[in-house]
């Protein structure tokens, strides 16, 4: 349940979508602008949620994800983050650590052993702004309790699905206006049962997720319970991006991955984002592993 009502939730959304549609440019200014510091105060989990949403229906690549996990992590401003070796961007100036994240462990480098060890992710998003820190870079134990690095690996993976849902939600309107547009024996696209049915079933995946995700947010919850819960929601928002991307290229004519479409920056962009803090393959490992120890099947059930 958040606190903020649906008049508030409706307007905040518009305007994120408005912000981040754009260049975003001084992202921190405009939010600013916005007044996204009474929001957070006001609820923070729904905060988040929002604009890692309105992130992904922009297919916008910024570092608020390094915000969300130090924050949590009490990192000292100048503080930037490598998921398992991914880092969101190249360093700015000004930034003075790397804190390296992973499921059962945090370690900090200062900023003068990153530079020299970052290389260009290269993949099919000729887009992004990743690097890949040299595996050989460990760095120093950073000082905090497993308690608080769990929670911030599950902020961070309520985030990162949250994002996965807003590429979705762009990538199942991008096929809703290809099939309505596009014609074939004289009907639109759309109007084709198989069509209609692979559209319907991407729908459904995206609210199940999107239920998933609110489900997860169990802040009251004991910390075993928050992680496994954002375990959960992270691997389903996977499955539903695999799920949704390959009908959406289908619809597509399998053009989802060529340059001819602008579906390819959603398909790309929601299959890197399901690597971040756990794959839904690994994590579905990481899940049954959690059951078969004897973890307690809430809130999986429950989800």
């Amino acid at each position: 349940m958040t606190a903020l009502d649906a008049q508030t939730l409706a307007s905040v959304r518009v305007s994120l979508d408005e912000v981040l549609a754009g260049t975003p440019g001084d992202l921190s200014s405009a939010l600013a602008e916005l007044g996204w510091a009474d929001v957070v105060e006001a609820d923070r989990e729904t905060a988040a949620v929002l604009l890692f949403g309105a992130q992904g229906r922009a297919l916008a690549s910024t570092r608020l994800l390094d915000d969300v996990v130090t924050h949590a992590l009490g990192s000292p401003e100048g503080t930037v983050v490598a998921y398992a070796g991914i880092l969101l961007g190249r360093p700015e100036e000004g930034t003075e650590q790397v804190v390296v994240l992973d499921e059962n462990a945090a370690a900090v480098l200062p900023i003068t052993e990153v530079s020299g060890r970052l290389q260009p992710v290269r993949g099919f998003d000729r887009a992004t702004t990743w690097h890949r820190l040299d595996t050989t870079a460990s760095g120093e134990p950073l000082d905090v309790s497993a308690e608080t690095l769990a929670l911030a690996v599950a902020a961070a993976r309520r985030a990162l699905t949250a994002e996965i849902v807003g590429v979705c939600e762009t990538a199942l309107a991008m096929a809703v206006s290809h099939t309505t547009v596009r014609h074939q024996y004289g009907r639109p696209l759309a109007s084709f049962q198989a069509v209609r049915h692979a559209l319907a079933e991407a729908h459904a995946a995206i609210e199940n997720t999107r239920a998933t995700l609110e489900a997860a947010a169990v802040a009251d919850a004991p910390v075993a319970t928050v992680a496994r819960a954002a375990r959960v929601a992270k691997h389903r928002a996977g499955t539903t991006q695999a799920l949704v991307m390959r009908h959406v290229v289908q619809v597509h004519g399998a053009m989802g991955l060529t340059l001819e479409s602008d579906v390819h920056r959603a398909v790309t962009r929601a299959a890197a984002l399901d690597v971040l803090l756990g794959s839904s393959r690994e994590l579905s490992t990481r899940l049954g592993l959690d059951l078969l120890s004897g973890a307690p099947a809430e809130p999986i059930a429950a989800i």
